[in-house]
């Protein structure tokens, strides 16, 4: 929880070739808005090289939060959801 910027951070991992749901229960009178997350994600033998610098690159996402995060296969992700407190 960043108090200062009233956001709710969350880091998860898919290690999973399929795609996976995250359910979040947030506290009684906690009420969520818009979400942005970093995420960084490719297929197992993916790697970056001179003939693909940005093969396995990181990516910006916004969306409104509605008690789901949807997790890229193999993938790493780190959502900032904003709070009214």
């Amino acid at each position: 929880l960043d108090e200062k910027n009233n956001e709710l951070i969350v880091k998860a991992v898919n290690h999973n070739a399929g795609q996976k749901e995250l359910e979040l229960s947030l506290p009684e009178g906690w009420k969520a808005g818009q979400m942005s997350m970093q995420v960084l994600a490719g297929q197992e033998a993916d790697y970056n090289c001179i003939e693909e610098p940005h093969k396995v690159a990181l990516r910006e996402k916004k969306a409104d939060f509605g008690g789901t995060l949807g997790l890229e296969p193999m993938s790493f992700t780190v959502a900032r959801i904003s709070l009214a407190l």
